[in-house]
């Protein structure tokens, strides 16, 4: 399930501890910290990150970023005026990683996500 939050992260996490979806869950166009990123993370919901990573003003969406790592991440364009390679190029130099190395991240987190038993 793919989860559109905005300014209700509290709500979104006791929403998912108190039920037994056996579904994942992906947070899009994460705009958050580094802590909200790990509790979701603890509580099996994905964050998928946007064009907000291209600014560097948003610093703690870019820890978040960093904290969770290229194995733990989605990337999206949603309707930004940007094109998903510059959201790749952008992650992988946050990473500190190549971009056919994130690339690949991705389609195993995707893998993983799509097949995942809770």
């Amino acid at each position: 399930m793919v989860v559109h939050c905005v300014r209700c992260m509290d709500e979104l996490v006791e929403l998912r501890k108190r039920q037994q979806w056996h579904m994942p869950w992906a947070v899009h166009g994460f705009h958050g910290s580094p802590q909200q990123a790990e509790q979701l993370w603890r509580l099996g919901i994905a964050c998928s990150f946007g064009s907000v990573i291209l600014r560097q003003q948003h610093s703690k969406t870019i820890e978040a970023l960093q904290m969770l790592g290229k194995g733990r991440v989605f990337l999206e364009t949603d309707d930004a005026d940007c094109s998903i390679g510059d959201i790749y190029d952008a992650a992988a130099e946050w990473l500190h990683v190549g971009r056919p190395e994130l690339e690949e991240a991705i389609i195993s987190n995707y893998h993983r996500f799509v097949n995942q038993e809770q």
